[in-house]
């Protein structure tokens, strides 16, 4: 496998653009011609984001879409770039990211320069969000792993503070949830996971107490331990049509409650949900030669963002769960590389359908995710005496 050249590429290729690129659900982000039908209409702004997403022809020029800086594309590459030693250049990120956090909260947030419409809300460019905000910190504490900068673990702090006091909170006997956002009431597991890692990684870095936190960090672990289906998968939320199970979210879901329970020391009893999460993962929702299905019962459309978060989590599993998880990564990585990578132009493709391929370069969804993914496995290849190319 050509690791570290597809990674010099994707690095290259990222500072040659100023991490400016599209994004598959970038498609209500253009002028305002449209402003007054998309004001009140849900399904017009599906319509245009999915079509837009779908379509294997990119019209965003036509629309006058432009590429822009994402602070989720940037704390992805922060990571690889910490996983590779490239100080200098997840210092570069840093600065930038400092400078793209959403100024209407006190706290430090991020989220997408685009309006969004999910199934259930509608959020307006650049609107915080735990998934945009959990990414980042996390970046910036893996930076503070190395530099050890307390200014650095100071933004960590204040997006916490962000998910304690501007998020919603959803409360039931089984514990808490954190909503996507400040402006909607979701109950989505893999997002409120993150924020809990954030949380968990922080107080493990301070070697601290802390009563308000280590009781959120409780609830919200015991609400995910109580939603989990008894295949061991987890559906996407809590809502009727949020009742599916996709391949990235259940790799995020299980790198986020590994890290909580290597971060805790399993004080909350994790390692059974894990390994029954694990079990699922690992036997339905990969085909016999590596490639990420995207559903259970569906193989089709597969995504590169599939294969960086699958090489990403299997890797960080590896350490407690065997070394097998590691070798799935790699079988991953070997046919994503073979099947979804264009060594001419030097990206991947965003996915692999049935009978046809979407070769669109969207730098989030696909470019950002398989350089971290590689990063990682780059990383815990030496660990087990990988010898990559």
């Amino acid at each position: 496998m050509k690791i570290r050249n597809t990674i010099s590429t994707l690095k290259i290729d990222a500072f040659n653009t100023d991490f400016k690129g599209y994004d598959p659900y970038d498609g209500l982000y253009f002028n305002n011609k449209f402003s007054l039908l998309l004001k009140n209409n849900k399904l017009f702004r599906l319509f245009l984001i999915h079509i837009n997403k779908h379509l294997l022809i990119n019209l965003r020029p036509v629309f006058g879409i432009k590429k822009e800086i994402n602070p989720k594309t940037m704390a992805l590459f922060m990571s690889g770039f910490i996983k590779q030693n490239l100080i200098e250049e997840a210092e570069s990120l840093r600065k930038i990211l400092f400078h793209n956090r959403y100024y209407e909260f006190k706290k430090y947030s991020w989220g997408y320069y685009f309006p969004w419409q999910s199934r259930i809300f509608n959020l307006p460019a650049d609107t915080p969000t735990i998934v945009v905000t959990s990414f980042v910190a996390n970046s910036l504490m893996d930076l503070y792993s190395i530099t050890k900068d307390s200014r650095i673990l100071q933004l960590a702090k204040s997006s916490i503070n962000f998910f304690l006091n501007e998020l919603n909170i959803y409360k039931d006997k089984n514990g808490l949830c954190f909503s996507y956002s400040a402006f909607d009431k979701s109950i989505i597991y893999n997002a409120s996971a993150k924020g809990l890692e954030i949380i968990a990684r922080y107080l493990h870095i301070k070697g601290e107490k802390n009563f308000e936190k280590e009781r959120i960090l409780q609830k919200g672990i015991s609400f995910i331990k109580a939603e989990q289906n008894k295949d061991g998968s987890w559906f996407y939320g809590k809502h009727l049509i949020q009742h599916f199970i996709d391949h990235y979210h259940t790799a995020y879901l299980l790198e986020s409650l590994e890290n909580i329970r290597k971060y805790t020391f399993n004080i909350y009893d994790l390692k059974p949900a894990i390994q029954k999460g694990i079990n699922f993962y690992i036997n339905n929702m990969f085909t016999n030669y590596g490639a990420p299905k995207f559903y259970k019962n569906s193989v089709y459309p597969i995504e590169s963002h599939c294969s960086g978060a699958a090489i990403k989590a299997l890797c960080v599993l590896s350490e407690f769960y065997g070394k097998e998880l590691f070798d799935l990564a790699v079988k991953v990585a070997d046919w994503t590389i073979n099947n979804l990578y264009d060594e001419k132009k030097g990206y991947f493709y965003y996915q692999k359908r049935r009978f046809l391929t979407n070769k669109i370069n969207y730098l989030r969804w696909s470019q950002a995710w398989m350089f971290v993914g590689l990063s990682y496995l780059l990383y815990y290849g030496k660990k087990y005496g990988y010898s990559f190319d």
